[in-house]
């Protein structure tokens, strides 16, 4: 039987181990502000959270809050617009993820996907979607 002590131990381990992939995601994972999102799809509205705020809300792309900004990793782009692979992943992950468990779950190796990134293996949406929802369930063990 696991004991309290091990399980506090855990917990602070993986709290800090998860401070450190923070801190790192910035310097490895190109991102954009709203205004960046809103110059690249060279949309046409005065206001420069759009679309970037819009795509949000129907679940086409996340943020990674950074320095109280929020900052939308490059990689969920095609030509200007969401990659459509990106929408049906946040759907299949579990839906108490965090905008930063997301984030780094995009850019973390995974076992499902020969240890590439899911970032890297959007334009192979059947392996990344198995992916995700295998990420969601209970591991036995």
């Amino acid at each position: 039987m696991v004991k309290q002590q091990e399980l506090d131990s855990f917990d602070r381990e993986l709290a800090a181990d998860n401070a450190v992939l923070r801190a790192e995601y910035p310097k490895s994972t190109k991102s954009l502000l709203a205004e960046e999102v809103h110059e690249m799809s060279q949309h046409t509205t005065h206001n420069k959270s759009e679309p970037a705020s819009r795509w949000m809300r129907e679940g086409r792309i996340f943020t990674a809050r950074h320095k109280n900004l929020d900052r939308y990793p490059a990689f969920q782009f095609r030509d200007g617009l969401p990659h459509p692979a990106i929408a049906r992943v946040l759907d299949a992950l579990p839906n108490d993820m965090s905008p930063w468990e997301t984030a780094l779950w995009f850019v973390s190796p995974n076992g499902w996907l020969g240890n590439a990134a899911p970032k890297d293996t959007l334009n192979d949406e059947k392996a990344i979607l198995l992916a995700a929802k295998r990420f969601g369930e209970e591991t036995i063990g």
